[in-house]
């Protein structure tokens, strides 16, 4: 296990790969000569890339052509370090699995994500998505999910008690790890939903299933993606803040540029810190996105919001890498914004595919 890479003997740049670049790999229209990748540089992949492995083993295909890339590459998992709370910690844990082992490991831990997914419902109906679903909707879905972990780590908990009695004792930040289950009852839970739905309606206006509150966004900040999009580089995030401030409820709300991108901000969740870097960069790739910079297309698809999401967290997960490679042309232009103006290390490195 290494959990500070750069110390390891045999250390070489981390390069993140986006999900794009492993696809091509695996249908042949890219190819690296696997020594020269390796002896050179270390190739990364996440859970991320294993999730959306997964969806697409989901769709009728065939998880092994991924996973025979990963190999061919010896890459390194990456996987977020918690600590003794099971909170995040900023860092990342860097080790060499099979990739296969990697990949049943995380088919086989799957109930959080249920709760993961359901709380995306949100973001995708504020990108426009989900028109038949109302808010109400979404927060009922969002309860029956945190139920459901519940159950799941309970019995997980009581499978293990015969062989450790004290492991509620031992463990007692387990059930906090997983949405606060033992801190924040069902009720309680169902009282925080209605808040949240309280204000997305009011703030948002998402109780109307036929209103896009992306559209909406954009238009009172009067933001165009097609002006966007020729926005030269470097600081776009600066450039894209002169056009939001100049709406009067944003100058007179008294907020700043960094709170407003999310980098000098409490994090929702453990509201005693502020946002680690790789949370900065989400939040700022999330605003890019929003406000229109090579936005992503048909976010109100399941599917393709799935995928939107994926990108934003690769664009994330790759801060603990040197490299971030892809050949996605939205994916590369809005984590570079992000990694310039958070101050993260990591390079976007493009990859521009020969025409066929």
């Amino acid at each position: 296990m290494i959990s500070n890479y750069e110390e390891a003997d045999d250390y070489r740049p981390l390069i993140y790969l986006d999900q794009n670049v492993i696809d091509d790999l695996r249908k042949g229209k890219l190819s690296f000569e696997p020594s020269v990748f390796s002896k050179n540089y270390r190739a990364v992949y996440s859970d991320e890339t294993l999730r959306e492995i997964s969806r697409a083993e989901e769709g009728g295909g065939n998880a092994t052509g991924y996973l025979d890339v990963l190999e061919m590459l010896e890459a390194y998992h990456l996987k977020l370090q918690l600590n003794a709370q099971f909170a995040p910690t900023g860092s990342a844990i860097i080790q060499y699995h099979t990739p296969s082992e990697a990949y049943n490991s995380f088919t086989q831990q799957r109930d959080l994500d249920y709760l993961i997914e359901a709380n995306l419902l949100i973001s995708q109906k504020i990108m426009g998505g989900l028109p038949g679903l109302s808010v109400d909707d979404i927060a009922e879905r969002m309860l029956e999910a945190f139920e459901r972990n519940a159950r799941s780590l309970e019995e997980s908990i009581t499978n293990i008690e015969p062989l450790f009695p004290e492991v509620r004792e031992e463990f007692p930040f387990l059930f906090e790890s997983f949405g606060a289950m033992k801190a924040v009852s069902p009720e309680e839970y169902k009282d925080i939903l209605k808040q949240l739905v309280d204000s997305l309606k009011a703030n948002l206006k998402l109780n109307d299933k036929s209103q896009s509150a992306l559209s909406r966004y954009r238009d009172e900040l009067r933001l165009s993606p097609k002006y966007l999009n020729n926005l030269e580089p470097s600081q776009v995030v600066e450039q894209i803040w002169q056009l939001v401030s100049r709406d009067e409820r944003v100058t007179e709300s008294g907020i700043t540029m960094y709170q407003f991108f999310g980098v000098d901000a409490t994090n929702p969740i453990y509201t005693e810190r502020k946002n680690f870097i790789s949370e900065q960069v989400s939040s700022v790739y999330f605003h890019l996105n929003l406000a229109g910079y090579y936005p992503d297309k048909g976010l109100e698809q399941r599917r393709k919001f799935a995928t939107s999401f994926s990108d934003m967290q690769h664009a994330s997960l790759a801060t603990h890498c040197n490299y971030l490679l892809s050949s996605d042309e939205r994916l590369i232009k809005k984590a570079a914004a992000a990694y310039e103006f958070t101050g993260a290390r990591t390079q976007v490195l493009p990859l521009k595919l020969s025409s066929e």
